[in-house]
């Protein structure tokens, strides 16, 4: 069952769950990428599995952060910190089709039967991935901080 998630308003809760998401990928793909590393040919239906599974997870991911992060502090029309959100956004959505394309371009293949060029490019993508992820996870955490911190301080100072 796939979960909708909506804005709590706690960035807390929103640091969590994209703490989750991300452990959970980095998982998938660290084990994927070791078995390609060590040349598991007989590996192949997992990394098919691992595969549909980081796919499937990195777009629940992606819904999650843009519904519940990018888009409301865009929203909340804060110059610097929407302009954060957009580029985060972007580099989100180029980065799904990055591995959107590679994920169809694997689906239907039977890897073993060209393992080097499954093997080059799949090392590659992880390296991709892996960097993409954890830049990004920076600044949303950088981003939630200051969406935190800029909340706080209209509580204290309400405006008449």
């Amino acid at each position: 069952m796939e979960l909708i998630h909506q804005p709590s308003g706690s960035t807390a809760c929103l640091q969590a769950e994209a703490d989750r998401f991300l452990h959970e990928a980095v998982d998938l793909i660290t084990r994927a990428r070791s078995c390609v590393i060590r040349d598991q040919r007989s590996a192949a239906r997992l990394l098919h599995a691992d595969r549909a599974r980081v796919h499937a997870l990195l777009g629940r991911y992606q819904r999650f952060k843009h519904a519940s992060i990018f888009d409301p502090v865009i929203k909340e029309g804060d110059t610097a910190r929407s302009a954060t959100a957009r580029a985060l956004k972007c580099e989100c959505l180029l980065m799904g089709e990055t591995f959107g394309a590679y994920f169809d371009r694997w689906q239907h293949v039977d890897v073993s039967g060209d393992w080097q060029t499954y093997r080059d490019e799949m090392i590659a993508m992880s390296q991709t991935l892996m960097r993409h992820l954890e830049v990004e996870h920076a600044h949303i955490g950088t981003l939630l901080a200051a969406t935190a911190g800029a909340a706080a301080a209209n509580e204290d100072h309400p405006t008449a």
